[in-house]
């Protein structure tokens, strides 16, 4: 049976490329995806927009931008959050 959804994912892509052979790549993109997957995970429980952030030991605010879908600033093309 063929999978019907319209969208890909990260994992997806990398399933494609380690099937075309491309293994050599996919291990470093696997980390990258991880470390992506974690950054955006620990800016939504915030929920007010608002995320802290360390530069140079100071403390300060930056304030998060979405698009007319809802999605944040931050977020890769097909990657489902």
């Amino acid at each position: 049976m063929q999978e019907k959804r319209k969208t890909i994912n990260g994992d997806d892509l990398l399933w494609a490329m380690s099937t075309l052979g491309f293994d050599k790549y996919v291990e470093p993109l696997k980390l990258y995806l991880a470390k992506y997957r974690e950054a955006v995970r620990g800016d939504k429980p915030d929920g007010g927009g608002r995320a802290a952030v360390v530069t140079g030991g100071e403390t300060g605010t930056s304030t998060s931008t979405s698009t007319a879908t809802g999605t944040g600033a931050n977020t890769m093309p097909g990657e489902n959050i």
